[in-house]
Parts: structure tokens; C-alpha cells; sequence
């Protein structure tokens, strides 16, 4: 049956690109070849062209609102609804962690349509991080609490620690669904033997804590069988000053901010990730390493502790262990090619599109 599903999301993953709009990008293209009407509406933030293609995209003009203010996507809150209603869709889908969450699910219920809400971050859920202070900030939780109140909400969560704190906290039930990516293809993966390859990938903020895996780097600048890359964009000058004091050290490379499939490419010749979060929710790019034959070593993220119970990656809670079992991987390439074998067949079993999307639809579309 053809249904009209409405995607509503702050950034369109053509002009801002992160790993809750990587997710929506594959959802909806999948929704789209499945047979549905897909529509997108988003904050036009840059004003860059958005390809038309299978996907039907609504821009909603962004207004310039002080950020000392906080967040302010709740000042859409007329323009959002006069959009959905011109729709007029069966299904609405929302991943972010935003009033537009909230005014959806009071939508949803008032039009009685089905509302799916996708938990992003941990930090959606996590009490213990304290981040909105500011007016606006306080405004957009209180509205995003919605989907916690109204019982018609179909809400995923990424892990296990998500669904325990939405029912511990607001005795609310929760479906779980991993991340999903493309199968990667055999003939691009290529790692040289003489070289090992450390990647990180994130936009540069202090949730990502960039400077550790700099620091990280600094232990081995004198080994020239070890390469570190650098891939992300960022926003704030304190991050180009960053990069800037240590362009000095030979063996970290600095990319920038490059389209996903550049990012995959970069991953078919990498051996290793390193994700240096304070936390995360499920990252994308785990999934995208492990489809590649990437061992995946992380500061403080082991989603349903698949790295330690899968033994694809480590999970090390220290710089000082993360150096130790890096100079180990990089000793032991028998156990690093293992590992990363071992990484792409857990991936294809459990992450890709098809698999992931074959339950999760149904229980979206029934």
C-alpha cells in the first residue's frame, strides 16, 4: 500500500551532514523505492540547491535568531504546521533532539497519525548531561518532552542504555533498531601492509574531544609506519587554531570536511577508527568501518558492548590504554586482520539497509 511519509528534520543531509541525517538519507531513499510518497521538510539553512530526485524536499526559510538566545526551531512552530497540514501525510518520522520532535508528536496525535520518533543521542535521554541553560535552550526541551508524554509516539532507540532510561524514567516502552549502511564493496578494500592507517571521523566540536586523538598521535610521531587522519569540519576558530599548532607533527593529515563517499573511500585503505566522544548514541561511522574491515577502538562508546562481546574493536576509557592497545594492533597484524574480517561479517549480518529495514518497516508502516 502507498502512503505519504513525512520526514521532518532540521538539516537536509545534502547541506549539513551528520549521522542522524546519514540515517535519514538511507531511510528515506529506502522508503521511496519501496513504493511510498516521501517528503522532506527542513530549515534551509545556507540556501545551497537540494537535488530533486525520488524525494520530495519543503525548504522552510531560516529567520537569523541571536544564538547567545540558544536554540529557536520552536519559532518555526507555525510555518512546520502549515506544511505537514498541506501534506497531509499517514506517517511522520522525526530524529532529532528539538521542539520539531514535540510539535510532531502533538500533531500526530491531534490529526490521529501515526508519529515514529528516532532517539539520536544518549543525551536525549540522559538526565546526567547537563546541557540546556540557556532561555530558548529550555523552551525547545520542554516542547521535545512530547514525545514522552503522548502515548501515540512509536519511539526507536539505537542501544540498550536508551531504552532502559525512557522506561526507567518515563514509563514509557521503546523499540530498539541498530544503524544501517550500504554493503560495502570487496574490490575497494585495499590496506597496506607497510603501513598502518589510524582514522577519525567527526565534526569538530567538544563533544568529539578532537584534541585527544592529537594527543593520541603525539605517542607515536616518531613511528613512520603509523599514519593518523583527521576527517570533519568545524565551525569555531578555536578548532583552525588547533589544527594550526600541531601542523607540525609529520604524521597527522588534516582532511577537512569531505562528502560520505569520500569518507568510505578513506575507510576502504584504513586499518584503524578511533572515536574520541564523550558519548554517542550508535555512531554511524562504526558501522561504516566495520563494513570495511576497520577495527574500531573507542575512548568511551560501546553501544550494547558489541566491540568487547563481538572482539571487533576495544572500548578503552583511557588515552594511556588506547596508545597501549594501538602499539599492540600494530605489532600483531595477524590479530588486526582478523579483527577486521570479523568486523565486516558482524556488519553484514546485522547492519545492512536490508536487513535493518526489513523489520523496522513493518513496524513502521503496519
Amino acid at each position: 500500500m502507498r502512503r505519504k511519509v513525512l520526514i521532518i528534520h532540521y538539516a537536509h543531509w545534502e547541506q549539513q551532514l551528520g549521522g542522524a541525517e546519514l540515517q535519514l538519507k538511507y531511510m528515506a531513499e529506502a522508503l521511496a523505492n519501496a513504493g511510498n510518497e516521501v517528503y522532506v521538510i527542513y530549515l534551509n539553512y545556507n540556501n545551497k540547491q537540494v537535488k530533486s530526485g525520488i524525494v520530495k524536499n519543503i525548504p522552510i526559510k531560516k529567520i537569523f535568531i541571536p544564538s547567545i538566545l540558544g536554540q529557536s526551531h520552536f519559532l518555526y512552530l507555525r510555518s512546520l504546521k502549515n506544511k505537514i497540514k498541506e501534506i497531509a501525510p499517514d506517517l511522520i518520522i522525526t530524529r532529532t533532539f528539538s521542539s520539531w520532535a514535540g510539535i510532531a508528536a502533538k500533531y500526530a496525535h491531534d490529526h490521529k497519525i501515526k508519529h515514529v520518533h528516532f532517539i539520536a543521542s544518549d543525551r536525549e535521554v540522559n538526565k546526567k548531561v547537563k546541557r540546556w541553560y540557556k532561555l530558548f535552550d529550555m523552551i525547545e526541551k520542554a516542547i521535545h518532552k512530547n514525545i514522552f508524554k503522548i502515548n501515540n509516539v512509536i519511539l526507536i532507540t539505537q542501544n540498550d542504555f536508551q531504552h532502559n532510561a525512557i522506561k526507567n524514567r518515563y514509563k514509557v516502552l521503546s523499540f530498539k533498531a541498530t544503524q544501517a549502511a550500504p554493503l560495502s564493496n570487496m574490490s575497494r578494500i585495499v590496506k597496506s601492509k607497510n603501513t598502518i592507517k589510524i582514522v577519525w571521523v567527526a565534526n569538530f566540536k567538544p563533544l568529539k574531544q578532537p584534541e585527544k586523538f592529537i594527543e593520541i598521535a603525539k605517542h607515536f610521531k616518531d613511528r613512520k609506519d603509523i599514519q593518523f587522519i583527521m576527517i570533519g569540519g568545524y565551525k569555531n576558530s578555536h578548532y583552525e587554531q588547533l589544527i594550526e599548532e600541531h601542523s607540525y607533527l609529520e604524521n597527522i593529515q588534516f582532511l577537512g570536511a569531505v562528502s560520505n563517499d569520500c569518507v568510505n573511500q578513506e575507510l576502504d585503505s584504513t586499518h584503524i577508527l578511533i572515536n574520541t566522544s564523550d558519548y554517542e548514541g550508535f555512531s554511524n561511522t562504526f558501522v561504516q568501518a566495520w563494513m570495511r574491515e576497520v577495527v574500531v577502538l573507542s575512548l568511551n562508546s560501546d553501544p550494547d558492548n558489541i566491540l568487547t562481546e563481538q572482539e571487533i574493536g576495544f572500548r578503552c576509557e583511557s588515552i594511556e590504554n588506547m596508545v597501549s592497545i594501538i602499539s599492540m594492533l600494530c605489532s600483531d597484524k595477524v590479530q588486526l586482520e582478523y579483527m577486521g574480517k570479523k568486523s565486516r561479517s558482524y556488519a553484514k549480518n546485522n547492519h545492512s539497509i536490508d536487513r535493518v529495514y526489513q523489520s523496522l518497516f513493518k513496524q513502521m508502516l503496519d
